[in-house]
């Protein structure tokens, strides 16, 4: 599947500044409607695998990695914010604004109202625009964060097109105690609360590798029609059983296997309309 922020072949006049903004083909309107299905529910759920990256580093002082969570969680609060306030609205308010109203109807409107609401942010490139102005006064440019959203949301496992394996729930335990590491007897005391962090970050892991299999259906959808090769499709359950897997190791960090699995399952192909 191509990429669906991916510049036309016309010629391109050097003296006119390119925006973020392309015309997008048919080919490229599908996928962006595809990929606006489940949208809201990956990046609510990245949203919170930062956040529990984010505290899990705070307990270890890595201040390197803390930043590089904090841009996950800021690349993801438009989706957030979108399933916070859209599900319990039709859920809870809803339902008692209008009466007659059943499960099954709120659950087609939640779907109906998350599924607009990610085409519109990704038509006018909303997620770019907030994460601009939120980034403004820290060290990246306008060039930098737009080769963020061509790279994978899903901070676990990291999908980088410059690393040759597939990197697992970076970073390794050893990595987390090189900056300021605590006494031992704190690390004792510390030890209890990674561990729930990181069970509940595999939680999230498991959801995200659900919600990758639910998204093949209508990739493989728009793989008949657009693309015989079916490589979003072949994407999508590449992804998921590398959630899976990084999900176990998550808890039993034993990295001598990373390669032979990422070897196994094969690369996801890079989105950057996800």
């Amino acid at each position: 599947m191509g990429c669906c922020n991916k510049k036309n072949n016309k010629p391109v006049d050097p003296n006119v500044k390119q925006s973020i903004e392309t015309t997008l083909t048919a080919k490229e309107w599908v996928n962006q409607f595809k990929s606006s299905i489940f949208c809201g529910t990956k990046g609510f759920l990245t949203f919170n695998l930062a956040f529990l990256s984010y505290l899990e580093y705070s307990l270890h002082n890595n201040t390197k990695l803390k930043e590089g969570a904090v841009f996950a969680i800021k690349r993801n609060t438009i989706p957030f914010f979108e399933m916070a306030i859209i599900v319990p609205f039709v859920c809870l308010a809803l339902p008692s604004m209008i009466g007659g109203m059943n499960l099954m109807h709120c659950a087609l409107i939640c779907a109906a109202l998350m599924v607009a609401t990610c085409f519109v942010v990704r038509t006018f490139y909303l997620r770019e625009k907030l994460l601009k102005k939120m980034t403004n006064n820290e060290n990246y440019t306008e060039k930098q964060i737009e080769q963020e959203f061509k790279k994978d949301i899903i901070k676990f496992p990291i999908f980088d097109k410059n690393r040759q394996h597939i990197e697992y729930n970076s970073p390794n335990p050893g990595q987390l105690m090189n900056e300021s590491p605590p006494s031992l007897f704190v690390r004792v005391l510390l030890f209890p609360l990674t561990i729930f962090l990181k069970a509940l970050q595999s939680c999230i892991m498991i959801s995200l590798a659900a919600v990758e299999l639910f998204e093949a259906v209508p990739s493989f959808c728009v793989d008949v029609v657009f693309d015989r090769n079916f490589v979003s499709t072949q994407s999508n359950v590449k992804r998921s059983g590398h959630l899976l897997y990084a999900s176990v190791r998550n808890l039993v960090p034993v990295t001598k296997l990373d390669e032979c699995v990422a070897d196994f399952i094969g690369k996801p192909e890079e989105r950057c309309c996800q």
